[in-house]
């Protein structure tokens, strides 16, 4: 408990200094996953040159680390240009469900930049999960774009994706319409 009250405590100093503490907790595998990962948790948001190397380190040389969807929303909040790239990747590659679902969410809010929305296309149109599809209509939702709003349209048109998905974007598309 002590050092779990230390990392909290270290990140509240919120000095370069103490980042750089928790950067190192957050890298050290041989550590307990609970400190890593409320390292982790701390430093979400952080776009400090330290921390986004060992979140691509971590993500790159990691594929069994437990909390892939925390490693993925830090790299999102980031901002760390190669940032969306990685999670067009992780949307279509994670097997773990709930990191596509943070990959997915994080695109939403990206849809302008190349690849994004053909990647959220693939995850409503093809994703095993009707959790991830969801994910991405409500992800898509989010988005005010002429882009996702056209996806929208396309997911809620295609017979072939089943019925909850269908029905999530036209009820978003319905809300969408001017009252």
């Amino acid at each position: 408990m002590i050092k779990l009250e230390l990392i909290a405590l270290m990140a509240d100093l919120k000095t370069p200094n103490a980042e750089g503490v928790l950067v190192d907790i957050f890298a050290e595998r041989d550590l307990d996953e609970r400190y890593r990962t409320l390292a982790l948790t701390k430093l979400s948001g952080s776009s400090s040159d330290g921390f986004v190397r060992a979140l691509h380190e971590a993500y790159e040389s990691e594929p069994a680390y437990p909390n892939r969807h925390l490693l993925l929303k830090a790299i999102a909040l980031s901002s760390d240009p190669s940032a969306t790239a990685l999670l067009i990747r992780a949307a279509s590659s994670e097997s773990s469900t709930s990191a596509r679902i943070e990959a997915v969410q994080s695109l939403g809010v990206r849809v302008r930049e190349a690849g994004a929305v053909d990647a959220l296309r693939d995850a409503a149109l093809s994703d095993a999960d009707t959790n991830v599809r969801l994910a991405t209509v409500r992800s898509l939702a989010r988005s005010r774009e002429d882009s996702a709003t056209r996806l929208l349209r396309e997911i809620a048109g295609q017979a072939d994706v089943p019925g909850p998905v269908r029905q999530a974007a036209a009820n978003c598309l319905e809300a969408r319409q001017p009252k």
